[in-house]
């Protein structure tokens, strides 16, 4: 599945992010802590 990044939506505690699947074109909002944060973006 290929993502292009929209935006990321920063807040005290929880990022929430923003992406289109390529694929489906269907938009993505996933809520993200800020302590796993950077383990997701390795991944």
């Amino acid at each position: 599945m290929l993502l292009t990044r929209v935006g990321i939506d920063i807040a005290k505690s929880v990022f929430q992010i923003h992406h289109i699947d390529a694929d489906t074109g269907q938009i993505i909002n996933k809520a993200i802590k800020r302590a796993s944060f950077l383990h997701y973006f390795a991944n």
